[in-house]
């Protein structure tokens, strides 16, 4: 007969100590939903003004699609949270079929949440991707063009150069042009003939 009592203590001691295991879990669970969704919310701003502050419009709708899971996912858990401070209080008012009622749509709206957090994780996942890789191009064109602009600046300013420069020839002295000798005039007469008058 003790033997009996003694195995119903160690039973209702056990249960209790699961019990107690179960709802730090579940409280554990809920916590670790909430801060991770909220935290990458608020995340995602600080990544749109330090690094995307012109997201392309694709990502827009992949951050737009995260954001509703991660906020379908931190209403939810509190949803969860509220229902069960009710099914605790029904239970102890002794109304465990009313308490197994709302613990049953509990557990499915806690398996949503999970799914939605790791969507609403991985589409703001491709929402970054899309503009880091959009920012890594952005800026090899940039590159690209100043180094062309710089290039066309040198030749410009090498043809620019060549024009204004001495030409070789230049630096020779010029040739003596033939000089016609002073005491000799040269005059044409009526057929466009040379002669000369010798005086």
């Amino acid at each position: 007969m003790n033997s009996d009592n003694n195995k119903g203590k160690q039973d209702s001691v056990s249960k209790e100590c699961i019990f107690k295991i179960i709802a730090t879990e579940a409280a554990g669970l809920y916590n670790l939903l909430i801060t991770v969704s909220t935290g990458i919310l608020a995340g995602t701003l600080l990544f749109l003004e330090k690094i995307a502050p012109s997201p392309t419009t694709l990502s827009l709708l992949f951050l737009g699609l995260g954001w509703l899971m991660l906020l379908f996912c931190t209403l939810a858990c509190a949803w969860i949270r509220w229902n069960n401070v009710e099914s605790g209080r029904l239970a102890l008012e002794r109304k465990f079929e009313d308490s197994r009622k709302i613990d049953k749509p509990n557990r499915m709206l806690t398996k949503l949440s999970i799914i939605s957090l790791g969507l609403g994780i991985a589409l703001i996942g491709i929402f970054a991707m899309i503009n880091i890789f959009n920012k890594v191009n952005s800026i090899e064109r940039n590159i690209k063009m100043v180094a062309e602009n710089e290039e066309s600046k040198n030749k410009e300013y090498k043809e620019h150069v060549e024009e204004k420069a001495i030409p070789f020839s230049s630096i020779n002295p010029p040739e003596e042009a033939e000089r016609i000798p002073n005491n000799q005039d040269s005059d044409e007469d009526a057929n466009g003939e040379v002669t000369d008058d010798i005086r």
